[in-house]
């Protein structure tokens, strides 16, 4: 693309990065951090429509005129290696290398994708830059934890790293719309609210007996939330108020409107008061199987949920989904009538050896085992 057709296409966002650590580097060593970027999104030689966004506000954050705009657009369009080099010694020995780094990364991966060619470039710069091993796999997870939205992992990080802080990238974190509030407030003594210690059930006619540890330490609200506000940080799942439901973004229920005991206010999920210990009710297979892959991101030991496309389970009665019971650790209450869907889902972990299916004439229940070492 030419540079006057690159120019027309640049339309200046109202707001830039706030506080990016390179708007305080000199007017030069601005304009070569802007010019090593934008090498990057022309290194297959298309700068395509979300690179030129991304450069849009880059350009606004570091407070670049129009003229120096155009010099920089026809430098990446004429680049000559000395010059490259010359560029990324200007802030080789400033901790904003690191900031350029995870800026090119973010640049080379807006499409979706690292293409090849990009992914070169960025390596030669580590090496430029002199970023050691360490930092530059520490880079790259962070990298990763901001464009997948897992910010419990992004926490947990900076609070373990000995090289970086969440001050030093926090314009990312609000470009990729993590919430690290809400992650922070999460503490992984919490999981211990869940008992991974139930007894094996006993069956009386289709039922749980009433002694049975199972049917008094279920999931309660409280828990679940964790869970909710998790997902809700990542922006995958969303609150309908009109229906009053949680489903995510592709409209899977996660939990039924039925379930009266659990709101949105503030931006949180909350038990209503007084609820926070009640069992959980009406969450959806969806949910349930959303639910084991969280535990399974922050639990040492992993709980593994798979499903299968047949029909031989369609038609079990009752006293025939006894045949599939197995040990089973963690519980979780589904309020809502058994589908067929359902029902095949639920046998496919049992026969899997990780769910554990208990029904009684008021509820369906499944559990999710334990994934055995054996296995």
């Amino acid at each position: 693309m030419a540079v006057a057709s690159l120019l027309k296409k640049i339309e200046l966002q109202e707001r830039g990065f706030v506080n990016h650590p390179a708007s305080k580097l000199d007017e030069e060593t601005r304009i070569n951090y802007l010019r090593g970027i934008a090498l990057i999104a022309n290194e297959d030689n298309d700068i395509s429509k979300n690179e030129i966004e991304y450069l849009d506000i880059l350009i606004k954050s570091l407070h670049l005129s129009h003229q120096q705009i155009k010099d920089i657009l026809h430098f990446v369009k004429h680049p000559k290696a000395k010059s490259v080099y010359e560029i990324i010694l200007t802030f080789q020995s400033n901790p904003v290398k690191y900031n350029f780094l995870l800026d090119s990364l973010a640049i080379a991966d807006v499409d979706g994708h690292l293409d090849d060619e990009e992914e070169d470039l960025i390596e030669e710069y580590v090496s430029l830059l002199q970023i050691t091993p360490q930092e530059s796999e520490e880079l790259y997870q962070i990298f990763h934890y901001l464009k997948k939205k897992e910010a419990e992992k992004l926490v947990e990080l900076f609070a373990k790293s000995q090289f970086f802080k969440e001050e030093d990238f926090e314009y990312l974190i609000n470009y990729y719309k993590l919430n690290l509030h809400i992650a922070k407030n999460f503490k992984r003594t919490d999981i211990k609210a869940f008992s991974f210690d139930f007894i094996k059930p006993h069956i009386r006619h289709g039922g749980l007996r009433d002694a049975d540890e199972l049917a008094t330490h279920p999931i309660n609200n409280f828990q679940f939330c964790l869970f909710l506000n998790a997902m809700y940080a990542r922006e995958l799942i969303e609150f309908d108020a009109e229906n009053n439901i949680i489903a995510t973004a592709n409209k899977k229920l996660v939990l039924s409107k039925h379930n009266i005991h659990i709101q949105f206010k503030n931006n949180l999920f909350q038990p209503k008061r007084f609820t926070k210990k009640e069992r959980l009710v009406y969450v959806s297979f969806n949910g349930a199987l959303m639910f084991v892959e969280w535990l399974n991101e922050l639990l040492d030991t992993q709980y593994k949920v798979t499903e299968i496309q047949s029909d031989k389970y369609d038609n079990l009665s009752v006293e025939e989904f006894h045949q599939y019971l197995v040990d089973g650790e963690l519980y979780i209450q589904n309020g809502e009538y058994m589908t067929k869907t359902v029902k095949k889902g639920l046998l496919s972990l049992i026969s899997h050896k990780k769910v554990e299916l208990n029904y009684s004439s008021e509820h369906t229940c499944f559990r999710i085992m334990r994934k055995s070492s054996q296995n």
